[in-house]
């Protein structure tokens, strides 16, 4: 049972009628060969398919050109669903010979029988229209059951492209502003992927594409397996890019062979510009549609969607609907970062105001920040958490601002007016501070940081936990610097002392916890008198907290 060529019918077709014609010859027990026009504007008709069932004898060259001829005789009949019969003569051959015609695919057949089969034209007829109703039938269900799994195939698409859809909305309510456009492209091109079916999918930066550099492969972020090399993928996507200034581009190689002709491993491709307001930020690049495949076996290679092999406007807007995403994420990322670099001006500008007054505590807003963030890690607190901590612990004597220089940089012990004046100082930088919202989170311990566990302690004399956790951290790290450092009045005492000081105070004035985390960062060597890194290289953490840190900036000037 060898099917020799496919010229006309094709497809379900021919794996239908080959199906036939297996079923006909087993229950005549001859030789069957099926013709079929060798072109749609020839009238000679060609062997597709020759099937032997012994004893059959073997047919010479000659008897099977013999019957070609004799199969493609005009045979009246044309009612598709049936068949049409004549018995002929084949000279030297020893049997029965029949030739017929089946209307419904367009082909011709001829049979030859043993000449001791008792049989006639009448009962091969009957056996051959009968085994037309069983395919029929057969290809009737096969027909449901790829119809059933087709809308299936299709109702599982729209849900996954309203699952991914509804994924890229929430990525834009949730996206952290600082991550990279490739951070959110990896996030978005997995669930994608499934969806248009491709075989690949990338985010190219517009770089490699314009002026590719050695390194510049480690930018892409793909999903999927390359089809060949990146270097030939690069240099195919330069060329698609050449072709249309048009933001989206489809190309399938049905329709544009010449372009595929150099890259035979390429077939399909989606091209989007990730770009806003004229600012190119890269390419979305889809390619290659996945074949799918609708039948039970590799018999029904036939049932391949005829549109799974391009890809159309439902893939190409897909991709344009993350360009957009993506490219508004890169926009937004820029102009947040332009608001932060204002920001941290502004803060290194108050700092060097607030070292400027009291050059003796030059360095001591940074040491104090360096130990509140190493207490704030050593209780296990978030790395957001720290990092708040450590700008609270920056900006803590920002109020000094508001604190007469007289007053600051006297020499000797402060009246109790002058003291007064400088207890004013959380609540000055308090006042200073309100208005800036991204820094809200620092106001707790700029408040705050002079408080006391016992209740002691200003400017609202809070009591344990009332005081906020910042406030907390601060006033140990603010004591402890302040009891190490030189002062214009007096030197700096020994660590060991103001530990001895921090243990005999732990759970009065200062909290228990925060005390036993400073002695702890003390004993590993990751704080010590004067161990912070100086004013002048201090780095300064984002103005908004939730974000990593970007920009080391100098504060001394």
């Amino acid at each position: 049972m060898i099917p020799i060529r496919q010229p006309l019918l094709s497809g379900r077709h021919l794996a239908t009628a080959h199906r036939w014609a297996s079923g006909l010859s087993e229950s005549l027990g001859g030789f069957l060969s099926v013709y079929q026009l060798s072109s749609e504007q020839s009238s000679e008709y060609e062997p597709i398919i020759q099937l032997w069932c012994e004893p059959t004898e073997a047919l010479t060259e000659c008897q099977l050109e013999t019957l070609r001829v004799l199969a493609g005789q005009p045979i009246a009949g044309h009612e598709e669903n049936t068949i049409e019969l004549l018995e002929c003569n084949c000279p030297g051959v020893d049997g029965r010979c029949y030739v017929g015609s089946v209307p419904l695919w367009g082909i011709r057949f001829a049979c030859v029988l043993p000449a001791s089969l008792e049989t006639n034209g009448r009962h091969v007829r009957s056996l051959a229209l009968a085994h037309l109703k069983m395919v029929q039938s057969l290809e009737e269900n096969q027909s449901s059951k790829m119809q059933g799994r087709a809308f299936v195939q299709q109702v599982t698409q729209d849900f996954e492209e309203l699952t991914w859809l509804r994924g890229v909305s929430q990525q834009i309510g949730i996206a952290d502003i600082r991550s990279s456009m490739l951070d959110v492209a990896t996030s978005q091109l997995p669930m994608l992927r499934s969806v248009i079916r491709s075989e690949l999918i990338a985010l190219v930066p517009s770089d490699l594409i314009e002026n590719p550099s050695e390194d510049s492969l480690s930018r892409i972020t793909s999903v999927g397996t390359p089809p060949c090399e990146w270097e030939a993928i690069i240099e195919f996507v330069r060329r698609c890019s050449q072709r249309s200034p048009a933001p989206t581009l489809v190309f399938n190689v049905q329709t544009v062979a010449n372009l595929f002709e150099p890259f035979p491993a390429i077939r399909n491709c989606i091209l989007v510009r990730v770009e806003k307001q004229n600012r190119k930020f890269g390419y979305l690049v889809a390619l290659n549609r996945e074949m799918e495949f609708l039948g039970d076996s590799p018999e029904d290679f036939f049932s391949i969607d005829p549109n799974g092999l391009q890809f159309g406007t439902f893939e190409a807007g897909l991709l344009s609907v993350l360009a957009t995403v993506l490219s508004g994420h890169a926009t937004n990322g820029e102009l947040f970062r332009e608001q932060e670099n204002l920001l941290t001006g502004v803060i290194r500008a108050v700092i060097n105001a607030i070292d400027a007054k009291d050059a003796y505590t030059c360095g001591h807003s940074d040491r104090v920040a360096s130990f509140a963030k190493a207490i704030a890690m050593q209780m296990g607190l978030e790395k957001e958490e720290c990092e708040r901590i450590y700008m609270s612990g920056l900006l803590h004597d920002v109020g000094k601002i508001g604190v007469p220089d007289s007053i600051l940089g006297k020499p000797g012990k402060l009246t109790d007016e002058e003291f007064a004046a400088v207890k004013k100082h959380p609540e000055i930088g308090y006042q200073i501070l309100k208005h800036l919202t991204p820094l809200q989170y620092v106001l707790p311990g700029v408040l705050h940081h002079h408080e006391a566990i016992n209740g002691k302690g200003y400017p609202a004399g809070l009591v344990g936990e009332a005081i906020p956790l910042q406030g907390r951290i601060l006033a140990v790290a603010d004591a402890y610097d302040a009891m190490t450092s030189d002062r214009p009045y007096r030197k700096g005492m020994p660590s060991e002392k103001a530990e001895a000081i921090l243990r005999s105070e732990a759970g009065v004035t200062w909290d228990e916890m925060a005390v036993q985390a400073i002695l702890n960062c003390i004993a590993e060597g990751s704080v010590s008198p004067q161990s912070s890194v100086p004013a002048a290289i201090a780095t300064l953490p984002p103005a908004i907290p939730s974000f990593p840190l970007a920009n080391s900036i100098s504060i001394s000037g």
